[in-house]
């Protein structure tokens, strides 16, 4: 938890969640300005804190560098 790479990983996770997250949330067939926005943002925020979290508690598992539960077979 201490290195960049870490944080590094996180971000990207944590940034990927919350697109998903949003993406997720937009009913197929659905008209954009029809979207409650603000709640849309908020399920996909609670899913970005659950993937920092997620990865802050990885971080004693695998390899310790990255966000990661698993170890890598090999490293560079």
């Amino acid at each position: 938890m201490s290195t960049k790479e870490f944080w590094l990983d996180l971000l990207e996770r944590a940034l990927k969640t919350f697109a998903q997250a949003l993406v997720a949330v937009i009913p197929v067939g659905a008209v954009l300005w029809e979207i409650p926005w603000t709640d849309g943002l908020g399920i996909a925020a609670t899913a970005t804190v659950i993937s920092v979290l997620s990865s802050i508690v990885s971080s004693g598992s695998g390899d310790p560098e990255t966000a990661s539960l698993l170890t890598p077979k090999h490293k560079e």
